[in-house]
């Protein structure tokens, strides 16, 4: 039962995410890409993929603590830069 519970917020959590946060963390976890081959694919460095990858990450983080009745942040930092290419 509590993975049910959790694959239903992660699922709820990926929803919340931009399109390419979305990309990125499946590609990389679902598919296995290493993430300087997801860069290369992408046309943009294994640094940028990586900060792609830890802001979803803390987005999907957030997202979930607040479901579970613990307080959360308020509002999640908007970073200005996503243009992978």
């Amino acid at each position: 039962m509590d993975n049910l519970i959790l694959k239903l917020d992660l699922t709820e959590g990926m929803k919340k995410l931009k399109f390419k946060e979305r990309l990125v963390l499946r590609l990389l976890y679902y598919y296995s890409y290493s993430e300087s081959t997801l860069g290369a694919h992408l046309g943009v460095s294994r640094s940028r993929i990586r900060n792609i990858k830890n802001i979803a990450l803390e987005k999907l983080r957030e997202n979930m603590s607040q479901g579970d009745g613990s307080p959360g942040p308020q509002s999640v930092p908007q970073k200005s830069c996503f243009v992978l290419s």
